[in-house]
């Protein structure tokens, strides 16, 4: 029969008996969820444990919850470790950070191991391990590790190149809204890679991702509005997805609408800002601004406007960065002139490749 508790006085019942533990203490490193363990404890025989079994479960559920919580916390550290890491400048040490996160299973820290094995950021490139980290965060459903295990097969690295697998994962990762999967669908679309060529449907997702802001498919529609390709020619709609690009700092944005301003396509002229974007995209190492600059030194052929030094300036520039063209006209322009201009030309390159290096 039961002890009624009201008749138990505690100072002399629980002084001299000796409880019995039902845990063992427990070494953090047995203990990885950091859970707070209690010892329940029989202060004498016959004791009812059985009106105190609510209560006990109330406090499992709490001490679970508790581990769960402090677990998430330490994740959730260890991430922004990693990311505080990564803008210092050390890929190693957020590599590091997120090796443990997805030895234990969680998706996001697979993704960015993959990522870093796939790209070499912080560790040597190595597409098996990448395609294994990626491979389970994907079928894990992370968005980012879809797009970037479908990357893999679409460029057949470390695999055998797979169109059809790539659509495949690009498609499971568009369909969750990933912006970059949906820009590859439809450059997947547009040129005809793994599937028929369909104007209309790579306009389609072209727009899907432009809408959430991803430059390269503002430019992409752009372009598509500007070619009349799958959608009708709107050259003002395009100027619109241009200055969102361009408001981004997207290079290849810059020379598309700079090329609408001097013509006034959709747009009032504007060549002075024309000229204003053409620089910009310069100093990002597009090397057709570089060359379109070089011509509008020259004029148009118009002696009394025209800087051959200028000119040579920007041919020069533009074959830093291999532009074809350029190497031949800077080389035709240079023997045609003095050497002190030749001179003149070569100080400002210096310089220009000085205050402004290519980016890599």
């Amino acid at each position: 029969m039961a002890i009624s508790l009201g008749a138990v006085n505690w100072k002399t019942a629980i002084g001299p008996i000796k409880s019995a533990s039902l845990t063992e203490s427990v070494s953090p490193s047995t203990n990885p969820r950091g859970m707070v363990r209690f010892p329940i404890c029989f202060p004498f025989p016959g004791f009812d444990i059985m009106r105190f079994l609510p209560i006990l479960a109330l406090m499992l559920i709490v001490m679970s919850a508790f581990g769960l919580y402090a677990k998430a916390v330490t994740s959730d550290d260890r991430f922004r470790q990693a990311q505080a890491a990564l803008e210092a400048g050390d890929p190693a040490a957020a590599v590091a950070l997120w090796r443990p996160l997805a030895e234990a299973g969680d998706p996001d820290a697979m993704y960015r191991l993959g990522r870093a094995f796939m790209y070499g950021d912080g560790v040597v490139v190595d597409y098996a391990a990448a395609h294994d980290w990626l491979g389970k965060a994907a079928e894990a459903g992370q968005a980012a590790a879809q797009k970037e295990f479908g990357k893999l097969y679409d460029r057949g690295w470390g695999v055998d190149k797979d169109l059809s697998l790539a659509l495949e994962w690009y498609q499971k990762s568009a369909d969750q809204g990933y912006s970059e999967a949906q820009h590859n669908l439809g450059a997947m679309a547009y040129f005809g890679m793994g599937r028929p060529k369909d104007l209309a449907q790579a306009a389609v997702w072209y727009r899907r991702a432009a809408e959430q802001g991803l430059a390269v498919s503002e430019f992409s529609l752009a372009t598509l509005l500007l070619e009349g390709e799958g959608l009708v020619r709107d050259p003002g709609e395009a100027a619109e997805w241009l200055e969102k690009a361009v408001a981004q700092d997207y290079a290849p944005a810059m020379l598309n609408l700079a090329d609408l301003l001097f013509s006034g396509d959709g747009v009032a002229k504007d060549p002075e800002r024309a000229k204003a974007l053409l620089n910009r995209a310069a100093t990002l190492g597009q090397p057709q601004a570089r060359f379109r600059l070089g011509l509008l030194a020259l004029a148009d052929g118009d002696a009394t406007k025209a800087d051959p030094v200028g000119a040579l300036v920007w041919f020069t520039l533009a074959a830093d960065l291999d532009h074809g063209d350029a190497v031949a006209v800077a080389k035709r322009l240079s023997q045609g002139m003095s050497s002190d201009d030749r001179e003149a030309a070569r100080a400002q390159v210096v310089a220009y490749r000085k205050a402004h290096p290519i980016p890599r």
